[in-house]
């Protein structure tokens, strides 16, 4: 289990403070007992002295005799201390703690440490265990000079039991211990409050800092007490704390914006890492490739195998903010063309990152081949009649006037060719107002089996020279649509007029009418000759020829059934076509109903 931290730091001043008072309680332990030793020394040095001085009036010849013991007797009881005569050569011949047989019995001294320093410095000192007094005893010896001079004749020697003065210094040494006890309490005590004055800050710091690595910057370090570094590091994770949310806000909503623009971009992004993983790819790129699983941390290969594609990625790595830009073109289903863009990130790294844009420029190539098929076409259907108006008028030219009985026909192929011309120029000119949106149409309520009934009755001449059979099958009510009659009526005639020209002789026609939830649907069904389904999707593009091997009326100028197309759009309907080849056509167009219908 993890220790609080005020306990961690009531342990360390603790840990501290006993240190301290332990040293303390040594160093004044260790200095009382040499203070009280060498006490006791200086009062024993100087007993010893007077002693000496008194030796020397009590027994001014010198001579050692068992007469001392008395006088040492005497002075002992005067001084509380033990006091011993002792020869040169160590012979015992007094001391205040021997008598009688015991003194004379007694082993000789010499060997005493305190005896041989006092007769060789002049000053003994021991403190060692008695076995005569059962304790510790203090030992000073001076010596005595002998009468004639030269070396001391013996020493005299005071003793003082350390027992005695043991007892008082426990004492001292017990008060000197329960205040040292007493003042750790003290110390404990404010260890522990002051532990607590420094950790509540830290560990509230600690557990806002917390909250900021859980995401929640709202937290904050209230005033701190304690000290100006704490304040200042409180303040400082407060404006940490700030600026993480504010600097997280901006990423977020950089974020946002840019996986918004990834998201509503048609245009396919993928980001590679260094190793050619995939770190992103956009959903429209996802859709062109139909990736289905996610491809974040796959590689390149692996989510769309495609070799030029890495090819290009591997060159954009190697250079330097190029970009490299090629064309591809991918199988499909259905067949897709791609600018495809690649440039590397982080420049100055070994290590680069490669975005690549993928732009689908499929429609775009198949409007330029609509163009160049759309130039070629028109310079084809114009270059036909101006090449036979300019034949005949030639030949007119060279004499052919004349000759009444050719000329005529001559100037009606002319007259005929320049109306063709004239058509294909204005329908042209109508295709293009339509597609500007500059044909002003006026959508009215309009009967459209009226109109229907008029377009099948004019057109009679062509359907009835064919032998062909026209029917019209319309609802019992038919209700009335909004459109511009003269667009309507372009748009019948075009339809029935081509189911007119590719139906076989003996051929049927007929035109039906239903509801289409809020439109009105109109049929044009023939059993002519049919179209493909390689050529269906393209009909309504001008020029457009189903089969190169088919027919075209002299008349025709291949742009009705794009005229068909754009006049419907332009008026909120669609329009298509279904067909069978060698089983006839059914062309389809609706028209939305009025309000009231």
């Amino acid at each position: 289990m993890k220790m609080r931290l005020h306990w961690r730091i009531t342990l360390a001043y603790l840990a501290l403070i006993c240190g301290l008072f332990l040293a303390a309680y040594i160093y004044v332990h260790y200095h009382l007992e040499a203070l009280r030793i060498e006490q006791l020394q200086a009062q024993l040095k100087r007993e010893t002295q007077m002693m000496k001085i008194l030796w020397e009036e009590r027994f001014p010849k010198g001579n050692f005799s068992y007469q001392m013991d008395t006088w040492a007797d005497q002075l002992a009881s005067y001084l509380g201390t033990r006091v011993t005569i002792i020869d040169r050569e160590g012979k015992v011949w007094a001391d205040s703690e021997l008598n009688g047989s015991d003194l004379r019995q007694t082993e000789k001294h010499g060997g005493r440490p305190e005896v041989q320093e006092a007769l060789s410095k002049g000053l003994g000192r021991s403190i060692r265990y008695s076995a005569t007094q059962r304790c510790r005893m203090l030992y000073v010896a001076i010596p005595l000079e002998s009468r004639g001079g030269g070396s001391p004749a013996g020493v005299i020697r005071l003793s003082f039991p350390l027992s005695t003065s043991d007892r008082l210094y426990a004492q001292v040494n017990g008060f000197l211990l329960v205040a040292f006890l007493l003042a750790l309490l003290l110390g404990l005590l404010f260890a522990y409050i002051l532990s607590r004055f420094l950790s509540q800050p830290i560990l509230e710091m600690a557990s806002v800092s917390q909250k900021i690595a859980e995401g929640d910057f709202h937290k904050t370090v209230r005033r701190i007490r304690g000290g100006r570094e704490l304040a200042e590091l409180g303040s400082a994770i407060n404006r940490m704390a700030e600026e993480i949310s504010r600097t997280i806000r901006e990423i977020t909503l950089q974020k946002g914006n840019l996986e918004a623009i990834l998201l509503g971009m048609n245009e396919g992004v993928m980001v590679l890492d260094p190793n050619e993983r995939i770190l992103l790819m956009n959903p429209s790129l996802k859709q062109s490739f139909s990736v289905a699983s996610p491809p974040e941390g796959r590689t390149l290969m692996e989510a769309l195998r495609n070799g030029k594609i890495q090819e290009m990625v591997r060159k954009a790595m190697a250079q330097e903010r190029q970009v490299v830009r090629e064309d591809l073109i991918f199988a499909g289903p259905p067949p897709r063309t791609f600018q495809v863009s690649a440039v590397s990130t982080s420049p100055g790294e070994p290590s680069r990152h490669v975005v690549c844009v993928f732009h689908d420029i499929t429609e775009l190539r198949r409007l330029e081949t609509i163009r160049r098929d759309f130039v070629a076409n028109v310079s084809h259907e114009l270059r036909t009649p101006l090449s036979s108006i300019k034949g005949y008028a030639e030949t007119l030219l060279d004499g052919a006037l004349e000759d009444q009985e050719h000329a005529r026909g001559f100037v009606e192929t002319i007259h005929r060719q320049a109306d063709h011309l004239a058509k294909l120029i204005n329908d042209l000119l109508d295709l293009a107002r339509i597609e500007a949106n500059k044909m002003e149409l006026r959508p009215v309520p309009l009967n459209l089996q009226e109109i229907i009934s008029q377009i099948i009755e004019t057109l009679r001449p062509l359907w009835e020279a064919k032998g062909l059979s026209v029917g019209f099958e319309a609802l019992p009510s038919l209700p009335p649509a909004l459109a511009d009659p003269g667009a309507v009526r372009q748009i019948l005639s075009n339809l029935l007029d081509n189911a007119i020209k590719f139906t076989p002789q003996d051929g049927q026609i007929a035109v039906r009418t239903s509801i289409q939830a809020d439109h009105l649907l109109i049929e044009v069904k023939d059993s002519g000759i049919g179209i493909s389904s390689s050529d269906l999707p393209r009909i309504f593009e001008r020029f457009y020829r189903a089969d190169a091997a088919r027919p075209r009326s002299p008349e025709s100028t291949g742009l009705g059934l794009a005229i068909v197309k754009h006049l419907v759009l332009a008026q909120g309907g669609q329009v298509w076509a279904e067909s069978e080849l060698g089983k006839g056509s059914s062309f389809y167009f609706t028209l939305p109903l009025t309000s009231t219908s």
